[in-house]
């Protein structure tokens, strides 16, 4: 695996749990949109500030998790070790 590093192939892992925060964001649009056509800029504000601390309640904790796992992970998912790369 000639010019790869060890980083370029544990971002592949990071990106399963990067890919939460579309997913989870996208759950609690429809409620943020009602609110924004009802007038209500104070709770569509605080209701994306409850989005983002939840987004960073889950994601920051999983890429440290991935992070410290990431050889376990990685081998787990592509069947091959880090430690050889």
């Amino acid at each position: 695996m000639e010019g790869f590093s060890a980083l370029q192939l544990v971002n592949k892992v990071v990106m399963i749990a990067v890919a939460i925060a579309p997913a989870f964001s996208s759950a609690f649009l429809p409620s943020i949109t009602r609110l924004f056509a009802q007038g209500d800029k104070s709770s569509v504000s605080t209701q994306i500030n409850k989005v983002i601390l939840a987004l960073m309640m889950m994601v920051f904790p999983a890429l440290v998790g991935m992070y410290v796992l990431a050889d376990p992970l990685y081998s787990t998912f592509y069947s091959r070790s880090l430690s050889k790369c």
